[in-house]
C-alpha cells in the first residue's frame, strides 16, 4: 500500500489516498470526476485507442483539463462548470494533465 501512494504521489505530484488506478480493456473508456476540487482518480492506465472523459460534477465550480506541455499528447477541454470532455488516447506514452483554473488539481494518464 505504501509503495502505491508513493508511486502515486510521484505521478500526480501530491500525496492521496482517495484515487486508485485504473485499468481498462481494449477499445474501452474511462471516466474522471472533477468533484472536491480533485480529478478522482488521478492516475488511470489505460490501451491507445481508449477514450477518457472527464464529467464536471463540482458544483458549479470551473475547470478546464489541459495537458502539460511534456505530454505524450495535447487535449484541453476549455472551462467548463458542468457537463463532460472526451479524448481518445492514440499514442502510447504518459500525459499529464492538470486544471487551468486550480493549479493544486493535476492527474495521468498513462496510455500502453
Amino acid at each position: 500500500m505504501a509503495s502505491g501512494l508513493l508511486l502515486t504521489s510521484v505521478l500526480t505530484g501530491c500525496a492521496t489516498t482517495e484515487s486508485p488506478e485504473v485499468s481498462l480493456t481494449a477499445g474501452g473508456s474511462a471516466t474522471v470526476t472533477i468533484s472536491n476540487m480533485r480529478f478522482n482518480p488521478s492516475i488511470l492506465r489505460i490501451r491507445a485507442g481508449d477514450t477518457v472523459t472527464w464529467v464536471f460534477a463540482d458544483q458549479g465550480t470551473e475547470h478546464g483539463v489541459v495537458s502539460n506541455a511534456n505530454a505524450q499528447e495535447y487535449f484541453e477541454s476549455g472551462v467548463q462548470s458542468s457537463g463532460v470532455y472526451s479524448h481518445k488516447f492514440i499514442r502510447v506514452g504518459m500525459s499529464r494533465y492538470f486544471c487551468s483554473e486550480h493549479a493544486s488539481m493535476g492527474g495521468t494518464i498513462i496510455v500502453r
